[in-house]
C-alpha cells in the first residue's frame, strides 16, 4: 500500500514538473515565432520613419 502511494506521488510530482516546465519553453518558442512572423507580415511597424 505505502509503496504504491509513494510511486503515485512521485509520478504525479514528476508529471507536474514536466507539465510546468515544458509549456514555459513552448510559450517562449511560440512568442519568438510570433514576433518573427509579425515582423515579416508587418515590416512597416518596425521601420523607423523620420
Amino acid at each position: 500500500m505505502k509503496g504504491s502511494n509513494t510511486t503515485e506521488i512521485l509520478s504525479k510530482f514528476s508529471a507536474n514538473l514536466t507539465f510546468e516546465d515544458i509549456p514555459k519553453k513552448v510559450l517562449e518558442h511560440i512568442k519568438l515565432l510570433f514576433f518573427r512572423w509579425s515582423r515579416l507580415l508587418h515590416p512597416w511597424k518596425y521601420i523607423a520613419v523620420d
